[in-house]
Formats: structure tokens, sequence, C-alpha cells
């Protein structure tokens, strides 16, 4: 029973347990009337006493709480040593604040709840409890989601500790020093709580999935019968009007409330039988038979099926689906119906297994059973036809490579031994060691190299690599398509070291990273073969690439000298009378950098060691802005500023000045008259 939200236990501002008590004290004196409790729904027979726990799917109603009493939906039970448990959803009749995270040493909270709203609840009563305190907890309006939506309300024991979840999620936990419910079945109920009379209607909620643990396993309640009547220290003068009923005929799925069928007590609503399905591909073993619950039945098969003439059944083994059901090699067998139980019979299938070879002899070939292992074997691997041709078995069926295979029989399989032609490579170096030598598939790829190419006489000359003979690949490491016996040999020439020297336009030493030449990026110091010439097509220097493209004739000479066009660029910023200015400068380097700065006080930067018409940008001063290129070299920015303009205003002035008073004098002069009468 539940007896937590009759209207007499909600109490607006709960501040303790005391005023708790007090407040249900004095509204029960006051009141002149009896208490009813209302019960209707499914008990479990006993064929699910001595559980650890029980649960069921609950339906969620919103509908209104008469004035007086609740509407409360769950399931429970008594337990072995007299305690109960029990865990649903309640529908208080007002709204406000009530008593919750209850036990026999007091309440430890409120929670606030509004009318007609449900709220998931859990409850329970110690051993041999007799009085109408609440013990448990209550969760928050809304709780057990939307308006006909089902959740599962469940309660387990662990130990004595029983351990109380919604949808599978622990809300709460009690000791109640019981490990199983004993001689006591599971019920699950609908309940009108602290009822004034029997005229209130209860919207029908259902319920289905009633089951029970039995340790760790879940079983449905096998047989269920109706229960109408009243809890714990109700009144009795008043008959039950809520009823309860299967509903649509449905196993393990039931209705309880206003206007449903009257059932007596003890009705039965249903009697689960579980449904044993046997597969099968052979023998017409395939069924479906229905069987009381928890009952035990025998399945059976033949030992051999014949389907052919190369080809027959033999039982393997079944395997089951479903509590109490059968996974084994016995063909026939017990099985115990402790829910819908499937039974698959597995057979095993002989097939021939044909295995040929066109060089030696094989083994390996008969009949097997389906998913049997046999072994396929050659008898030997390798037919040298010389010192350096041969054929090696390549695998089964141009897939496992191994002499001896073991394989799964699944069908019939036909084995060919596949053979591929090789050719023995041979290579060899006189400094160090070479890689590559050894037998290749006929046009595979071989992976040749030597580990030394270099073998130094002096600081200054050595013996270096060139090249390989019989192939017309120059690295150290290469690849090289095996078609034919190979006898390759590292060949090697005197290197004498070389000296490049990097000018710049004035004759000044520079260093570049690098040289890209025919033979490779190499330094300042590279070996050069003896009589071979070197094409040198650049050099990267500050991150430019340089243009030469010019041979350096090896037969000569072995120190080179270069010129570069590099140059040192000043970049130098003036007025119009020639007197420095402190400009800004925003420059780009051909390799890239930026550059922001200024000319300064002498207005004028120097770049020593750059590539012509390596520099663009702009130089700004007094708002102009005039673009700088160094495709010329060195370069002059003229600015006007304020001091400028009024000395070049002044001095156009004066000289205007000049030539009109040359004009009036040329007026005025005797010959100019003489002239000018003729």
């Amino acid at each position: 029973m539940i007896l937590l939200i009759g209207d007499y236990v909600h109490i607006k501002h709960y501040t303790n347990l005391t005023l708790f008590i007090i407040a249900i004290t004095l509204i029960m004196v006051n009141m002149g009337y009896s208490q009813y409790w209302f019960q209707t729904g499914a008990k479990s027979s006993y064929t699910a006493e001595f559980n650890n726990g029980s649960s069921s799917y609950i339906q969620t109603i919103y509908q209104n709480a008469p004035k007086h009493g609740s509407f409360a939906y769950w399931v429970g039970e008594s337990l072995k040593n007299g305690a109960f448990i029990q865990i649903g959803y309640e529908i208080p009749n007002m709204s406000g604040e009530y008593a919750n995270d209850c036990s026999p040493s007091g309440c430890s909270g409120v929670v606030n709840l509004t009318a007609g709203i449900p709220a998931w609840f859990w409850e329970y009563f110690p051993a041999n409890y007799s009085g109408n305190n609440f013990y448990g907890d209550i969760g928050p309006s809304g709780s057990v989601g939307d308006n006909g939506t089902f959740n599962e309300y469940g309660f387990r024991a662990l130990g004595n500790v029983w351990y109380l979840f919604l949808n599978n999620i622990k809300i709460g936990s009690v000791m109640l020093n019981s490990t199983t419910s004993g001689g006591y079945p599971p019920v699950a109920f609908a309940e009108y709580a602290d009822a004034l009379n029997n005229s209130s209607t209860m919207i029908p909620v259902k319920f289905k999935n009633f089951s029970f643990y039995n340790q760790t396993i879940v079983k449905k309640v096998a047989e269920a019968y109706s229960y109408i009547g009243y809890g714990k220290n109700s009144e009795t003068s008043m008959n039950n009007p809520y009823g309860v009923i299967e509903v649509a005929n449905t196993l393990d799925y039931f209705e309880s409330g206003s206007s449903l069928p009257m059932y007596k007590n003890n009705t039965l609503l249903w009697n689960i039988g579980y449904y044993l399905n046997t597969y099968s591909d052979y023998g017409n073993l395939s069924q479906s038979s229905q069987y009381l619950a928890y009952s035990t039945t025998t399945i059976s098969a033949p030992q051999y099926i014949y389907i052919g003439k190369y080809q027959r059944a033999a039982f393997a083994n079944w395997s089951g689906n479903g509590y109490g059901s059968y996974t084994g090699s016995n063909n026939t067998a017990i099985i115990s119906i402790n829910g819908n139980v499937s039974e698959f019979a597995h057979w095993k299938t002989q097939y021939y297994v044909n295995v040929s070879t066109e060089i030696g002899n094989a083994s390996g070939s008969g009949w097997y059973d389906n998913n049997s292992t046999a072994n396929i074997n050659i008898n030997k691997n390798t037919f040298y036809l010389n010192n350096s041709e041969r054929f090696l078995f390549e695998g089964w069926n141009g897939a496992n490579h191994n002499q001896s295979i073991n394989i799964t029989v699944r069908s019939p399989l036909i084995f060919n031994a596949m053979w591929v032609k090789q050719y023995y490579v041979n290579v060899s170096t006189e400094i160090g060691n070479a890689s590559g030598s050894g037998w290749y598939d006929n046009n595979s790829v071989d992976n040749i190299s030597i580990k030394n190419p270099y073998k130094y006489i002096n600081e200054s000359v050595r013996d270096g690599f060139i090249g390989w003979s019989n192939i017309s690949y120059n690295t150290t490491d290469t690849y090289i398509t095996v078609k034919s016996p190979l006898k390759i040999h590292a060949i090697y020439a005197t290197e004498h070291i070389a000296k490049i020297i990097s000018e710049n336009v004035y004759n000044n030493f520079i260093y570049p990273d690098y040289y890209k030449t025919n033979i490779g990026n190499i330094n300042g110091t590279p070996y050069i073969p003896l009589n071979k010439n070197i094409f040198v097509y650049s050099a990267y220097y500050n991150g430019v690439n340089i243009l030469i493209n010019k041979t350096l004739n090896a037969q000569k000479n072995y120190t080179f000298i270069l010129k570069l066009p590099v140059y040192n660029v000043s970049i130098k910023t003036v007025d119009y009378l020639f007197m420095p200015v402190n400009a800004s400068l925003n420059l780009t380097f051909k390799n890239g950098t930026k550059l922001f700065m200024y000319t300064g006080k002498e207005g004028i930067v120097n770049f020593n060691n750059v590539l012509l018409n390596s520099i663009n940008g702009s130089a700004s001063y007094n708002g102009k802005l005039i673009y700088i290129s160094t495709a010329n070299g060195s370069v002059t920015l003229f600015f006007l500023d304020g001091y400028s303009a009024v000395a070049i205003t002044a001095i156009i002035i004066f000289i205007l000045f000049l030539i009109v008073d040359k004009l009036i004098k040329r007026k005025k002069h005797p010959w100019h008259q003489k002239l000018h009468s003729r």
C-alpha cells in the first residue's frame, strides 16, 4: 500500500519531522470519517515465490486526483521476514511540499509536488511494522515522463540490501534484512489511497512485462490472478468498484482502474505458455510448439541424413537461445521452458577435395566432413633447371604459398599447385657490401644497393661509385625488373676534390648554400671524377636560385671561379634640395623576406650582396608613396616636404623677377628702338 500522498500528508512549508507528525495527528483527529484504501491489479501465483525482486512496466497517465486521497500505481511484495517494499508513481491531489527521504529515524527533506502531475515514489515497511508512517522517497513532479508513456519500475536484492530502479537507473536502496521474498509472490496494483468514498473515477492504467528475478535471471510472471481488495488497516465496509482486465487477451498485459470488469479475487488473468521453436536445414525438424512456462521437454535429431550421392549431413550440435535452452553435441537432450526457446540443429556436410600438380607429387585428395580439416601437401617445392634458373612452388591456386596447408572444408574444393619461373641475380662490389643478390620471379622487381659508395685514398682523392655493369642505372640504391639471370657489378672511378669559388660583381667572396648540377646538389668542395665535366645550373644563395648555366671543365682545372650577379644596393631618400629625409620602407626580397624599416636621419640604407632586381616595395614620407624597384641597382627617391616647397617657390619667384626685369630693360635700350623702327 502507499501511505505518503493522502490529502492529510501534504504539508505546506514543511520544516521538520516533528511538525510533520503533529500535522498528521491534528488533521486525523479532526476528521469525522473513515479512510478507505482501494487496491486492484494482478497477483502472481506461487510459481514466483522465493524471488530476489520484481518489476513491471507501468503506463503514465495524467489525471486529477479527488479532493481527498490520491492515485498510485506500483509493483511490490512482502519479504521472507515480513518486511514490505514497493515502487511506482503517484498523483497528488494538492500542490505543495511533501516529506521525503524518510526512514524510521525521520525525514531529511521535502519535495514540491503539483496536483495532478505524476511523480515516482518508493516505499518500504521494516519487518513486523504495523504503523502508518511513510518510509521511502518521492521524485519530482513530471519525473515519470509524458502522458501515455511506459516506465519500468523494479527492485532487486543484493544480499540483505534491496535496490530500487526506475528504467534500470537506481533511485534508492534500503537494508531489509532479507535476501528473498520467501513464500510471498509479487503484486502489481492500481491504488486509490486515503479515500472518503468509492465514487471517484480512476482512469485505467496499463501494466505489462510483470516479471520477477531469480538470482540474475529475469522471468515473466507465468500465472497471474485478479486481486480486488483493500490495503493494510483499511476500512472494509465499502465495496471496491475498481476492476482489472487482461488487455486484448494478451499475455502479461493488464489494465486496472474504473469501468473495468469486477472479477472476483483469484480469477485467472493469464497463464503464460512459452514457445519452443526448432530449426533445421534437414530432416523436417523445424516446428513451433507451446509449453507451460518452466516445464521441461525433449528435443531430438537423427545422427545422419543422406541428401545426395556425394554429400551427406551429419548431426553436429544443438545451439539454443533462451533461458533453459540446450547447447551441445548430444542429438537428444532435455530442455527447461523458462521462456521462449529457440533450438538450431547444425549439420556437417561431407565434400570431395581434389588435389593436383604438373610437377612432382601432391597429396590430400579425398572426402572430408564439412568444417573438418584437410591436409594438402606437395612433396617438393623447388625444381632446378640449372644454377641460375629454377621453378619454385608459388602456392595452391595462386594463394597459399605453404608447401603443406590445413584447410577447413565447407564445399567441394579443387587445389592445383602453381609454379613460377625464377632467375638468380648476382650483385657484387669491390668496396664494402652490396645487397640485392638472390632468386627473383620472372618480371619481378629487385632492389640493389651498396652501403659504401666511396673509398678514400687521401684527403683530396677517392674512388667513387659511378654506376652498375649490365644495367643503365647509376644510383647506389635502385630497382630493376628481372627477366633473365643477371650478374651486376658496382663500377667505381677515381675522383678528385674540386673547389668552387663564387664572387660578387666587386670580386668579393660570397658563399651559396649549394650548387645545382648535373651530378646533383653539391657544396663548394665537390669530388669530381677525372676527365668529367660538371654543368652548373644554378647557385642557391640567400633563398634564391641564381641561374648560372655554365660547364666546369674538370680536365683543365679543379678550382673554379663563378661570377654571380650579386650587388651592393643603396636606397636613398632626399627632398628636391637633395637633403636627406627619414622615409619608411616596406620591402619584399626575391626570397620572400619582408622588411619594414626607416632610412634614418642620413636618408639612406645599404644592402650588401643582393641579387640585382631582387628588392621591390615602396617608400613613404609625409603621406607620399613611391614604389621601389632595384632593377637598375641603387635608387634615389625624391620627396617634397614643406621647407623644400618654400625654398623652391622663392627661387622660382626670384627667377621670374629677373626675367621680367631684363625684358623691361631691353625695351628701353636704344638699339632696340632702332631695330624696331626699321
